[in-house]
């Protein structure tokens, strides 16, 4: 049951978290955080027994974004594959889940914007992309806190 009410309560806060990215809430100086690259990303660090209920958090979020977001589409699915890369690869990087949730963080963000990119056509622009990454490390431990403390302590 536990497990259930972290899943409800964790898929709550991720909408709650793209509706205050689409919003555009938390820009400061025409940077808005990645808000739900920082709510997921624990997921891959913090969820060591069960894959299932991060799955199931993504086909959510996917599904949301047909109805929701249908502008974000492409844009949240390579984000959510993005994220469940780190889950398999997360055994390569430095083996403390802090520094390589920043890590991920950092390398997440560039990514992100660089083959999001390529796929729509869109330039980039190296100030936005490396003030994001910036921006989002800034909010990482707040987010990491949160993962830790609400949502996934005993998943």
């Amino acid at each position: 049951m536990k497990l259930l009410s972290n899943f409800w309560g964790g898929g709550a806060f991720l909408v709650f978290l793209m509706i205050l990215q689409d919003h555009r809430l938390l820009s400061f100086a025409g940077i808005n955080p990645n808000l739900l690259l920082l709510g997921i990303l624990p997921l891959g660090f913090l969820n060591k027994k069960n894959l299932w209920p991060t799955v199931g958090l993504f086909l959510v979020i996917l599904g949301l974004s047909f109805f929701w977001w249908p502008f974000w589409r492409l844009k949240i699915l390579l984000l959510l594959l993005l994220v469940f890369l780190v889950y398999f690869l997360k055994k390569f990087l430095t083996g403390h889940p802090w520094l390589d949730f920043l890590i991920a963080v950092l390398v997440i963000t560039v990514l992100f914007y660089l083959l999001g990119g390529f796929l729509t056509g869109n330039q980039l622009s190296w100030d936005l992309i490396f003030g994001e990454a910036a921006y989002n490390l800034i909010l990482a431990p707040l987010f990491w806190w949160l993962a830790q403390n609400l949502f996934y302590e005993k998943i």
